[in-house]
């Protein structure tokens, strides 16, 4: 009889450990919610109906539009194409502001940002422990990071442990490598870079749970905290969806 019940109470364990995992953070714009599970993400953002998905073995991420019945794959493939044609278009107009006299060359430089082709083709995105701590209605305890985008400081992240929240390393893996796949290809494309923290506030084996903004105004945190069994469905893009590449997208 005692060998039943430590067989069960493994199994338990050995099923708790292996559980996806549905987040829900809240800011000003909404509820946002992100399901993950080993090697596979999903992301909702409030007040819509698209999402994302990311499937890290495939290493391709699904931006889907069910009011239009389709999806804009983004791939390396895709993100390299799109990536040289605007660095082509750039080039062009940079040759063309060359021409210019002086004064309307720097009007129009002013007008563009300062865009270069190849500037920023390294982006950076850091995260740097502040030694102070704090608490999450649902985490608990987390640690303060500072993040910087390309050395200027985009705002603070709350992290806990993973072995602290009771969810699998595995899920927690997918959200890291989903975040670091977005910086690998947007990295390409510096030019329609607008939102630093489109790479994430990711650190491996933790989890963010509250953020504040460059200015230290609170702008989000954890509010829920689920591990349930989620569809394999939610994973992939609706049968008979079309399919866009990104660069096909963007061109539209």
């Amino acid at each position: 009889m005692m060998n039943k019940w430590l067989a069960a109470a493994l199994l338990a364990l050995t099923l708790q450990a292996h559980a996806d995992m549905e987040l829900r953070y809240r800011d000003a714009e909404g509820e946002h919610r992100m399901l993950a599970r080993p090697g596979m993400v999903r992301m909702e953002l409030p007040g819509q109906s698209g999402y994302l998905i990311f499937l890290a073995g495939k290493k391709q991420l699904y931006m889907v539009n069910p009011d239009q019945k389709e999806y804009v794959l983004i791939d390396q493939v895709g993100v390299n194409r799109l990536a040289n044609t605007l660095n082509q278009a750039m080039e062009q107009m940079q040759a063309q502001l060359a021409a210019l006299p002086p004064e309307q060359r720097a009007q129009m430089a002013q007008l563009m940002g300062g865009l270069n082709p190849q500037e920023n083709a390294q982006m950076r995105f850091e995260m740097r422990a502040t030694g102070r701590s704090g608490n999450n209605p649902v985490a608990g305890t987390c640690q303060w990071h500072r993040m910087r985008f390309n050395g200027q400081p985009v705002g603070e992240a709350c992290l806990a442990p993973v072995a602290d929240l009771g969810v699998a390393e595995a899920d927690v893996q997918a959200l890291d490598d989903m975040f670091a796949f977005m910086e690998q290809m947007l990295s390409r494309l510096p030019m329609i870079q607008d939102d630093p923290l489109s790479f994430g506030a990711h650190k491996a084996g933790m989890l963010p749970v509250m953020f504040l903004g460059a200015d230290g105004g609170k702008e989000g945190e954890l509010v829920s905290l689920k591990r349930n069994a989620l569809e394999p469905a939610l994973f992939q893009p609706p049968a008979g969806y079309q399919q866009r590449r990104i660069d096909e997208a963007m061109q539209r």
